[in-house]
Order: C-alpha cells, then structure tokens, then sequence
C-alpha cells in the first residue's frame, strides 16, 4: 500500500473541516454509549445550521432534523441495523427525541444536550 499522505500544514489546517464531538459523550453512564452512537450525534450535532437554513425550528424554538435511517446509513456507512442500535441508544441515554408525524410525513428528530 503506497502512502500519499502528507503532514498538515498551517494553511491546512486553517482551511480543514472537522466534526466535533462533545467530550460529555465520554462521561458518567455515557462511557457506556456506543461509538456508532457518539458519531451519529456528532454527525447530526453538525447538522444544525443546516436545520436552521431550512427554518426546521418548531414554535418553541427548537430545532429539529428531517433525516431518514436510510440518510443516516450513508453517512456513517454502516448497515440498517446498525444505524438503529446507534439511534436507540441515543434514546436510552436521553440524547435524542423523536416526533412521529404520521405516515408519510418525515419524523422531527431534536438532540439532547
């Protein structure tokens, strides 16, 4: 395997684009969590300003996602099951709620903090 990698510079650095994973991801019960999990909420943290973009704020203020598992399967590049133990277990440590809208409607999915 050839490596055409190179070491960063300062102009790269400053142009990259990198996710950002909260560190209370690794605290308390949330060691427990799945890594599939930890990037999930990562990958849809990131997904905000997006949201907001697309003015997905419920009238309270929050914002929501309009994301399918199918969406959330490409991204990460995982299988369908995976993609749902990664969302349940979100839900069990009360990281993400999920609005259902009825069929054919897409959910509203909110993050947690």
């Amino acid at each position: 395997m050839s490596n055409n990698r190179t070491r960063y510079t300062i102009n790269d650095v400053q142009k990259s684009r990198f996710y950002q994973m909260p560190k209370f991801l690794f605290e308390g019960e949330l060691r427990n969590l799945s890594n599939d999990a930890r990037v999930l909420y990562s990958l849809l943290k990131d997904r905000h300003e997006l949201s907001i973009s697309n003015g997905w704020v419920d009238s309270n203020g929050h914002i929501y996602f309009v994301y399918t598992r199918d969406d959330m399967q490409d991204m990460l590049g995982v299988s369908k099951p995976t993609v749902i133990k990664a969302v349940n277990d979100l839900k069990k440590y009360n990281l993400i709620e999920e609005d259902r809208l009825g069929q054919g409607r897409p959910n509203h999915i909110y993050l947690l903090s």
